[in-house]
């Protein structure tokens, strides 16, 4: 006996010790980030629980009897049972309404609680009926709270919270068990399911804190993708706008950049492009003549041949369209295409006679489609070639090393299978 005695003293003070602990680092992190937390409330509640369950674990090592308390010692009891209690009905109120009904026999239990513990404040806590009145009504609070907090946890999917329903169970009946008997096993296993709530109840609230800020940022990191994208669709609008504003402008070129467009990305995806070179294709292609909205439209128009100096003004459209894009973080990825669609592979294309491999997949891809488009329509300076014309053409030209060959032929059968050319 003398060996569970020192047991339950050292549990004591370990509880004691451990509770106050836990009550200061909750007050100090209210203190300290009281603006970060997103479950304060739980804090709290924790700082309150772990609070009265220190002082009233402490107080068998003032006290003699450990069987019947003392009058101060039923005051520290009452307390301990409101923070359990409304601990409880903290986490309950995560899945409302569905417990609704029970956290009200819970409150009405803890009034009735009352009555016994006046008893005993009349009776300086010598009254055994009031005694054992009030440990078994204590007994049936928390095995309400047990109830409560294992029903909310297979709601909520939390082991932890599992783990404290299962400890306030032991804590309720060996309690009752307890306060009935006078057997110094039943107040150790009483005493260590207190000290084991208390802790797993804590890690909940530090893991509950974790979690929500994660959420919390997970939310603003949301929101600010979503403003991003939000620019960056409303930076493409305006820019595609602009782009088939001076498509309109000429009754020949109207449509011309939207189906270059779904040319190019057909062909992208016959090729095996990822979706992010697909997209970056399909802006690019949109807004690749974006550059003739510095163009004289008369020289656009001109229904004849133009001269060297108007044919040196229509090869600077490339260039201009990456400058207008280059400021735009979410456009740069499709300047290349604006720049070198009117590349050739054998050096003689424009504004920089790139060669080869020094011009992009994405470029190659929107020259092939922009040429086939703009000669199978009509222009002010010819008429529209038949779909067989234009091929002739452009086979002609992958022959002299102008056209990239192997893209050609991609093209010449999805044309196939889209039903523009038997």
């Amino acid at each position: 006996m003398l060996v569970i005695a020192t047991a339950y003293e050292f549990l004591s003070l370990f509880t004691f010790v451990l509770g106050i602990s836990i009550a200061v680092l909750a007050a100090l992190r209210l203190w300290a980030q009281a603006s970060l937390l997103r479950n304060l409330a739980e804090h709290l509640y924790i700082a309150f629980l772990a609070l009265t369950v220190s002082l009233w674990s402490f107080l068998p090592i003032l006290s003699n009897d450990r069987v019947i308390h003392p009058q101060w010692q039923w005051l520290l009891l009452l307390a301990m049972v409101l923070s359990i209690s409304w601990y409880t009905i903290y986490v309950c109120n995560r899945i409302i309404p569905l417990l609704a009904k029970y956290r009200h026999v819970l409150w009405a239990g803890v009034l009735l609680l009352l009555i016994p513990f006046v008893g005993l404040l009349v009776t300086a806590g010598g009254d055994p009926v009031w005694t054992l009145t009030a440990s078994l009504v204590v007994g049936l609070i928390w095995g309400v709270d047990a109830f409560l907090m294992i029903t909310a946890a297979y709601r909520l999917k939390d082991k932890l919270y599992i783990l404290a329903a299962g400890f306030m169970v032991s804590l309720a009946i060996s309690y009752a068990g307890g306060l009935w008997l006078t057997s110094s096993y039943l107040h150790l296993i009483t005493l260590g399911s207190l000290l084991c709530y208390v802790i797993i109840v804590s890690l909940a609230a530090l893991d509950n804190a974790y979690l929500r800020s994660m959420h919390y940022m997970n939310q603003k990191v949301e929101e600010v993708r979503q403003e991003l994208a939000a620019q960056t669709e409303n930076i493409e609008d305006v820019v595609i706008s602009l782009a088939r504003t001076i498509d309109a402008k000429d009754k020949y070129t109207e449509g011309h950049t939207e189906r270059v467009s779904q040319y190019a990305v057909f062909l992208g995806e016959r090729l095996g492009l990822s979706d992010r070179s697909l997209e970056t294709l399909r802006i690019g292609a949109l807004i690749h003549d974006l550059g003739k909205i510095g163009i004289d439209l008369n020289i656009l128009n001109k229904p004849g041949k133009l001269t060297e100096e108007e044919f040196a003004q229509i090869q600077l459209h490339p260039a201009l369209g990456q400058q207008i894009c280059s400021p735009l973080k979410a456009l740069q990825e499709v300047g290349d295409i604006i720049r070198h669609h009117h590349e050739k592979l054998d050096g003689s294309g424009y504004p920089d006679g790139l060669q080869g491999d020094q011009i992009s997949l994405n470029a190659r891809i929107v020259a092939i489609a922009d040429i086939f488009d703009a000669l199978t329509t009509e222009r002010s300076y010819r008429a529209a070639l038949s779909v067989d014309e234009a091929l002739d053409i452009m086979r002609e030209e992958a022959a002299q090393g102008k056209l990239d060959s192997s893209i050609l032929y991609e093209f010449e059968a999805l044309l196939l299978d889209l039903g523009v050319t038997s």
